[in-house]
């Protein structure tokens, strides 16, 4: 029995143009408008040379530190937690994410090392992280909207209270990762 859908890898737009093409020029494009706009928006030109460079080796401890490492967010230990199951989960599904664009230039490619045993190890993995970034967002926003720490309440003269927004954000969240479920 054939399958009834079609890869996209495989796929044809108006019967003699694969798609992997249309795919391929859109990513293409995006770029090449960005690096435009980064151009247009400079005052000096594009891309300048960054004094930032310099100790590259403490930039680098910097960063598995504090971006990887998420030493800070442990401060306040409740949302600390919660943002660290979110920033690790993503990081996890974000694999996923990339073998599903690579999916739709070629069928049946995936990462080096991830068709085999270490793709099932990887599989459940990926299950148990989006079932942890649902869960925490479910907390998150229940935390948000109903049992509230002061430090989230923003003084009148600095503003307007961002709750809204933050469950906005967690509901995406938890709509993404329930569409990637493979129930």
């Amino acid at each position: 029995m054939e399958t009834a859908l079609i890869s996209p890898a495989k796929a044809w737009v108006l019967g003699f143009i694969p798609r992997c093409f249309f795919q391929s020029s859109f990513r293409s494009s995006g770029g090449l408008l960005y690096l435009y706009h980064c151009q247009a928006d400079s005052a000096t030109g594009p891309l300048q040379p960054d004094p930032r460079l310099n100790n590259i080796t403490d930039r680098l401890a910097n960063m598995f530190k504090f971006a990887i490492g998420q030493y800070r967010q442990p401060r306040y230990m409740m949302a600390g937690v919660l943002h660290i199951v979110l920033f690790a989960g993503f990081m996890i599904l974000s694999l996923r994410s990339i073998t599903l664009v690579i999916l739709g230039l070629k069928t049946d490619s995936y990462w080096p090392g991830l068709g085999g045993v270490a793709g099932q190890i990887y599989s459940v993995l990926k299950d148990i992280a989006a079932t942890s970034v649902f869960l925490a967002c479910v907390v998150g926003m229940v935390r948000r909207g109903i049992f509230r720490p002061e430090r989230y309440d923003v003084p009148k003269k600095y503003g307007k209270d961002h709750t809204s927004e933050a469950v906005f954000v967690l509901m995406l969240i938890t709509g993404l990762v329930t569409c990637d479920n493979d129930f």
